[in-house]
């Protein structure tokens, strides 16, 4: 797995400082796809709006406030990162270690096979055989075969005859694999807009999740599919949007008065008052005479 190195002084850093939040989070996600793709720092035009799915306008615009912090510079096929070798491992430096993996595991698989040859021919062993292989790596297959081809002549055409061919073997994603115009027409027949885009999308992550497939471009067609699925729904919900809930409108709040509805009397407290006492006065001078 390959990893992007960010310095521990960014947070305040003059440059970064410049540039602001955003754009800083645009350039941590930029030198990720970088380093992931291996492309020593460079960012393609098709990869700006790829990039944190900002779509290619604000992608630009996040490029441009880069270049003027001194964050990016500007190239024939897009932008790169400033200084990116001081940091990062380039291409040409994973090459040369993958490499060395290589011989270093293929001396030790000479020195293991080595080892079991003398070991069948010192048990007295049918060293046509071969070494025998972890189950997890076919190992169980090619036992299984040598048993029940033990008693016949290996050499002979027949039995060499019954031998099964070997399937197509599964390589990681190559880093030169292009999108040839059959995908591309395959991916626009399908209804996805952005094809570059999904492309771009499509080998960082088969690259990041290190991928093995015989036919990686039958894989770009199930990953099409689904991309045409994600653009629908997108569609579907930006539509919904614009048009408001489908459901019917809530009611407004209720007014505090309707004139449709009854209204209650108010009673005058006052006046039934005065009233009770000019009755009470009244029968008080009636009663005198």
């Amino acid at each position: 797995m390959l990893f992007a190195k960010v310095d521990v002084c960014l947070a305040v850093h003059p440059k970064f400082c410049a540039a602001g939040p955003a754009a800083v989070g645009y350039w941590v996600a930029a030198l990720a796809y970088s380093c992931g793709q291996e492309l020593d720092g460079r960012v393609p035009k098709q990869a700006v709006g790829a990039i944190l799915a900002v779509g290619p306008k604000r992608g630009r615009a996040f490029c441009e406030r880069l270049v003027s912090a001194g964050l990016f510079e500007r190239t024939d096929d897009g932008y790169a990162i400033a200084k990116f070798a001081q940091k990062n491992v380039t291409k040409a430096q994973l090459d040369a270690r993958r490499r060395e993996a290589a011989d270093r595991m293929a001396g030790h698989r000479v020195r293991a096979n080595g080892e079991r040859t003398e070991d069948h021919r010192d048990g007295g062993g049918d060293a046509t055989q071969g070494a025998s292989l972890p189950a997890s790596r076919g190992g169980g297959v090619l036992n299984s075969l040598s048993l029940d081809l033990k008693s016949r002549d290996l050499d002979s055409e027949d039995a060499r005859a019954n031998v099964p061919a070997a399937s197509s073997e599964q390589v990681p994603i190559p880093p030169d694999l292009e999108l040839t115009q059959e995908a591309r027409a395959g991916a626009e027949m399908l209804g996805v807009r952005d094809v570059d885009g999904e492309w771009v999308k499509f080998v960082a992550h088969h690259r990041s999740k290190g991928t093995r497939s015989a036919d990686f471009y039958a894989l770009w067609k199930k990953w099409s599919v689904m991309a045409r699925n994600y653009e629908r729904r997108d569609r579907e919900r930006e539509r919904d949007a614009r048009r408001g809930p489908l459901g019917p409108a809530a009611d407004p709040p209720p007014a505090p008065y309707h004139a449709t509805s009854p209204q209650r009397l108010e009673v005058d407290l006052t006046a039934q008052l005065n009233a009770r006492l000019a009755n009470s006065k009244s029968s008080g001078e009636g009663g005198g005479d």
